[in-house]
Parts: structure tokens; C-alpha cells; sequence
């Protein structure tokens, strides 16, 4: 069902991307130091801020931007978590990598919380609109 519900949020958000003039209003209000929370996993309004070729992400400390903040409680249509161990195998921006102080780099073993098993990438458009 999962996979069901990404391809409906990308078709509404590809369908709406044509209208995108509400969004664009409200972003021109939009300050550089300005964050917005939403609770949305379409990206239209990072598509109306890269449109403007306004500043913008996501808030995590990984991307060292600056700009407007968006902050997204349940997350983004365009992230995907990968478990650590295949995280070379792609060559996505890295938006969170949780470290654990209490493990050294010299071979200790993985803690088993999940949050330290998985990273999280931000997935470009042109890679989601070419998914099977």
C-alpha cells in the first residue's frame, strides 16, 4: 500500500506543478532567515522557491545551506532512509546520518536502536519520475 500512496501523492503533485500560483504567492512572502513547517510530503513549495531561485532546505545540519527552512514533520515524497551499510551505493545528498558518541570507529559493533541503522537521503525529481 505504501508504494500505492507514493505513486498518488507524485501523480497529484506532478498535476499540480502545473498550478503552482497559490504556492508562488504565498512564497514570495517568504523571508531568507524564514521557516516554514508542513505537514505535506509534496515538494511544491521547494518547486515554487527553486522556480523564484530563492535559497531554501531542509533544516538538517548535513546541508550546511542557508535560506529558507522547511521543516517536514512526516517527511518528503523525494527522501528515502537506506540502510548504513548501502549508503555508498548511491550518489544522493545525505540529509541525516545519525552518529553515536558512544562507538568508536575502531571496529565496534553497530548499536541496534534503528536509528542508527538507516541514513536518509534526499532523492532527485528526474530519479522519482523514472521509478518502476
Amino acid at each position: 500500500m505504501k508504494y500505492d500512496l507514493v505513486d498518488v501523492i507524485w501523480d497529484e503533485q506532478e498535476k499540480a506543478k502545473k498550478r503552482l500560483d497559490l504556492i508562488d504567492k504565498f512564497s514570495t512572502y517568504l523571508n531568507p532567515d524564514d521557516a516554514v513547517i508542513t505537514f505535506n510530503y509534496d515538494c511544491l513549495l521547494e518547486d515554487s522557491l527553486t522556480q523564484q531561485n530563492r535559497e531554501w532546505y531542509y533544516g538538517f545540519a548535513k546541508e550546511n545551506k542557508t535560506g529558507i527552512k522547511i521543516l517536514k514533520m512526516h517527511g518528503s515524497i523525494n527522501w528515502a532512509m537506506v540502510h548504513r551499510d548501502q549508503q555508498n551505493n548511491f550518489g544522493y545528498t545525505l540529509l541525516f546520518r545519525k552518529e553515536d558518541k558512544n562507538v568508536d570507529d575502531h571496529g565496534a559493533e553497530e548499536p541496534d536502536e534503528i536509528e542508527y541503522k538507516y541514513v536518509l537521503f534526499r532523492i532527485p525529481d528526474k530519479c522519482l519520475s523514472n521509478r518502476v
